[in-house]
Parts: structure tokens; sequence; C-alpha cells
């Protein structure tokens, strides 16, 4: 009995050995085998590990920061605090990288921005359209005087190349040297003024176009700003008589 069942046990060992070298043969078989016939498997296996991958550096990103949230801004007034309101970052893009890169450049130009020089000849062309009793020219931006601010910008494409941006612009401290000039019955009154934007605030349109190699950028108000404006005479009133 005990013969028996030694052969027993020798014989289902033997088996098991087959099965296994048989298996290990296969195994050897594959992977050594011509690379077209096994492209589909390596594929997938492939694809496998990616998701695996994938689901762990998810599971790893929520871990350690938590689950995404909505990004949202808002404003707020801070309470028995006069002046414009203060922006609540909750996540949202902000402007201060380029109101901070305007300021570094605008006060580190070894001389006047030819964009500045351009703003000013726009302002002289719409006094003169204006006209009225008394005649002004802006001369220049007066030194010290600090670029605008910039926020909520928005971008559109347009068609034949045409490019919109949209933004909010809040200007202050900003002065211009300004000549008036003023015909009287005894002669003509000459004087210079400096003009300080005490407020500018309004929505900017940027309106950008190709024409051949030109890059032609126009900017302007959309509405009326709210500004405030305060002028003071730099010398009294010189008279010049005509001969």
């Amino acid at each position: 009995m005990v013969d028996i069942t030694a052969k027993l046990i020798w014989y289902r060992l033997g088996e098991t050995f087959d099965k296994m070298a048989e298996g290990g043969n296969r195994v050897t078989s594959w992977l050594f085998s011509d690379w077209d016939d096994n492209l589909l498997d390596v594929l997938l296996f492939g694809w496998i590990g990616w998701a695996v991958l994938v689901v762990l550096v998810v599971n790893a990103v929520l871990t350690f920061f938590g689950p995404l949230q909505p990004r949202v801004a808002r404003w707020e007034k801070k309470e028995g605090v006069s002046g414009a309101p203060v922006a609540v970052e909750t996540g949202a893009e902000s402007t201060r990288w380029l109101n901070s890169g305007l300021n570094w450049f605008y006060l580190h130009y070894d001389s006047v921005p030819e964009f500045i020089e351009l703003w000013v000849k726009s302002l002289n062309e719409q006094v003169v359209k204006l006209g009225g009793p008394v005649q002004l020219k802006f001369e220049r931006v007066k030194p010290g005087s600090l670029p605008p601010k910039f926020n909520e910008i928005t971008f559109e494409a347009g068609s034949d190349n045409k490019y919109l941006f949209h933004s909010k612009v809040d200007a202050k401290d900003l002065s211009f040297a300004i000549f008036a000039s003023q015909q009287t019955s005894g002669g003509v009154k000459l004087t210079n003024l400096t003009a300080n934007i005490l407020k500018l605030k309004g929505t900017i349109c940027f309106k950008c176009s190709k024409v051949g190699s030109d890059m032609i950028l126009n900017i302007s108000f959309i509405g009326r700003p709210d500004v405030k404006v305060q002028g003071k005479p730099v010398n009294p009133y010189q008279v010049s008589y005509g001969h």
C-alpha cells in the first residue's frame, strides 16, 4: 500500500514538472519569437501600463493637493475704506505680471517710448477738432507719471487677420505739460499748464490688424470714460501783442 502511494505521488510530481517545463518553453518561445507575431500583445501590455501609470499619478496629485475646484474671481469692497474695489483672487488669471512689466519698462526706458509720443500726438489732433476760444497743445507726459493699470483682459479673433483686445483701465498719478493760448481783443494770452489726471477709468479696445508686412494698432475707449482732471497754471498769463 505504501509502495503504491509513493508511486502515485512520484507520478503526480513528474506530471507537474512536465507541465511547468512545457509552460516555460511557451514563455521562452513567446519572448524570443518574431516581433511581428507579438506586436499586438506588446501594444496591449503597453497601453495597460500607461493607463495604470496615469491612474497612479492622478491619485497622487489628488492626495497631495485635493480635488480640483472651479476658478472664480469676484470683487469685494473693504468695509470702512473708500476707493476702488479690491480684487479678491481665487485662482483667476491675474494681470499683476502685465502691470508690473509695464511699470518696469516705462521706468527703465532711456527715452520716451514711441507709443507715448504717438499718444500725445493723437491727443493734440482731438483737441484741434474740439475747437473753442482756448487752444491747447499737449507737449509731453511729465516725469514721475505712472502708466495705467489693466485688468479683465479679453481676446477676440476677427476675420482678415484682425484681433480685438478689451481691457478695463485705471489710471492716476499721470500728468501732462500743456501749452495754452487764447485770442482776446488785447492780444494773445499765453501760459503753461500742468494737467493732473486724478481719475481715469473705462474700457479700452485694442484693434490689431495686419496690412501687408505692417502691424497696425488702434486704441480707443468704448464709450465715455470716467475722468477727473485738475489743471494748474505754471506761470501767469503772458500777453503777446501782434504787430
